[in-house]
């Protein structure tokens, strides 16, 4: 009886090993459920940048080994250097799938999908009213601000914009090249140009444009600065503004402070710029020196920025 009973405790000791053996192999993730996993990104295309038409999206899961473009005609992709990294060029506007073939880390053949739209970069940004800086007028120089707002999902590191100032007829007095930096989300900079007091400019009759722009992390990987990952301050000194910056997040900063100085009378006397940037827990302070602070009664910071 007692070698009976040992007998069919190792039976079902065994069928027991082989039963969690089986459910342990299925909770392993299958190649075929390994390549069900994408993901989306959005970029832009600008029509006269080549530069800024190629981006390099790093690929987690295993090693590259093949990689296609579901129409070439919107954009191509290529292994990039490393093991783990693909080159995009952007073509056109339009969507494509890019399939990359991967060998994970058990030496399992896989897929990764990535579906892209590529949209028009001019219409990253929306321009308010131009306004004037009063006291920054004199004899010789007229300056201007124009509000640029970012109206895409997307964070960019550098904006450059064109201008083309006219007269009340609509004909072209000047033209050149601005730029905007740290613009996140939903936030308005402030492009500050300068143009000859001798022409007639009208500013409503003006146009400004979007050129270029260097895209940075977009798509799900996006993070948009809030004001709860930093804490600043504002401090008048003899010299100029000490605005200080705290990071409190576990992203590095990049942010622009823009300060609108006022006179007494509350007249526009200069707009300033600040950039302040900062890793996880750190605090930096950069000053606005300018004359001008010492002539103003008040000041206003806006601030931008984005997170990586």
């Amino acid at each position: 009886m007692i070698k009976k009973h040992k007998e069919k405790t190792l039976l079902l000791s065994f069928v027991t090993a082989a039963a969690m053996a089986l459910t342990l192999f299925a909770a392993l993730p299958t190649a075929r459920a390994y390549a069900a996993s994408q993901e989306s990104y959005t970029f832009y295309y600008f029509n006269n940048d080549s530069d800024g038409n190629r981006y390099t999206l790093s690929i987690f899961g295993g090693t590259v080994k093949s990689v296609s473009s579901s129409r070439s005609s919107v954009l191509t992709a290529k292994k990039s250097s490393g093991n783990n990294r693909i080159d995009i060029s952007l073509k056109n506007t339009g969507k494509a799938t890019v399939t990359v073939g991967l060998k994970d880390y058990r030496g399992r053949s896989a897929k990764k999908k990535y579906k892209i739209s590529v949209k028009d970069g001019s219409t990253i940004c929306s321009f308010a009213r131009p306004a004037l800086i009063t006291g920054k007028c004199t004899k010789y120089a007229t300056y201007a601000y124009v509000p640029v707002t970012n109206t895409s999902s997307c964070n960019f590191s550098t904006i450059k914009i064109a201008y083309d100032l006219k007269d009340s007829s609509g004909n072209s007095l000047s033209s050149g090249y601005g730029s905007i930096s740290d613009l996140g989300p939903g936030q308005t900079g402030y492009l500050k140009i300068y143009y000859s007091a001798s022409l007639a400019v009208d500013l409503d009759a003006s146009t400004f444009s979007v050129e270029t722009a260097s895209q940075t992390k977009t798509g799900k990987n996006a993070t948009k600065l809030s004001q709860k990952m930093y804490k600043s301050s504002v401090k008048k000194t003899d010299s100029g503004l000490a605005i200080t910056v705290k990071n409190k997040s576990k992203k590095y900063l990049n942010i622009q402070n823009y300060v609108f100085l006022y006179d007494a009378s509350g007249s526009l006397l200069d707009i300033g710029t600040v950039g302040i940037y900062t890793s996880t827990g750190r605090t930096y302070t950069n000053n606005l020196i300018s004359h001008l602070v010492g002539e103003c009664s008040s000041y206003e910071v806006k601030t931008t920025g984005t997170a990586r």
